[in-house]
């Protein structure tokens, strides 16, 4: 899976390019729309994108189609809510752990496990998301979500390792090139994950952070 860094925002419903105003949701709104979310999400792990219906989505909600379509206006529109949903819950379970670092050292190692463990704790949403980056298409054929859109991740993780520079707990090298290896490693674990699903994720998650720790630990 690829997984890609966005500063996600709940997107405007919008008509053509102009904003549609909305007043906040209520409470049985919000929690509507996020039944509809979990069920586009588990049927598009389950069936993939391609197949993920809405009438398949509302039948595992156990709501009308009609249901669907007051809260969103389009199919593409609810998958862009998946999206949002998975990477915003991700962000902000994580920044509460990263928060808690005290060096670049340990905020790598936090870094790496967080990324791991949440990717272990929603396996059909992170093979969700797999399928939805790789068969989410424009109406002219290319991709929704293309590479470019890692940037801000990509320049968020080669911060870690810029600040383990400028503290000398980290030896000189290109940050980018650390940061996309990094990310690179990160998505290829949601593979080995979903091919081999008794994986020892604590071993996994072990030997790849002491792999990146030695990797950017200063020599002395």
């Amino acid at each position: 899976m690829q997984t890609f860094g966005r500063t996600v925002y709940i997107s405007d419903v919008r008509t053509g390019n102009t904003p549609t105003v909305r007043k906040p949701p209520t409470f049985i709104e919000a929690a509507r729309r996020a039944q509809i979310i979990d069920a586009a999400t588990q049927t598009i792990a389950e069936y993939g994108f391609v197949n993920a219906s809405l009438a398949l989505i509302a039948k595992r909600a156990g709501i009308s189609k009609s249901v669907i379509g007051y809260y969103f206006a389009t199919k593409d529109e609810l998958v862009r809510a998946v999206v949002d949903s998975f990477y915003l819950a991700g962000h902000l379970q994580m920044m509460e752990k990263l928060g808690k670092a005290t060096s670049a050292t340990e905020l790598l190692t936090l870094y790496i496990r967080e990324n791991l463990a949440y990717i272990a704790e929603h396996r059909a949403e992170t093979r969700a998301m797999g399928d939805i980056v790789a068969n989410f298409r424009q109406p002219d054929g290319q991709p929704v979500f293309k590479i470019e859109d890692t940037e801000p991740l990509i320049e968020g993780t080669a911060k870690l390792f810029e600040w383990g520079q400028a503290t000398g707990e980290f030896r000189r090298f290109d940050t980018r090139i650390m940061a996309v290896t990094l990310r690179a490693a990160v998505d290829a674990f949601s593979h080995q994950l979903g091919a081999y699903p008794d994986l020892d994720i604590e071993q996994y998650t072990r030997e790849m952070t002491e792999l990146f720790v030695q990797a950017a630990r200063t020599t002395s």
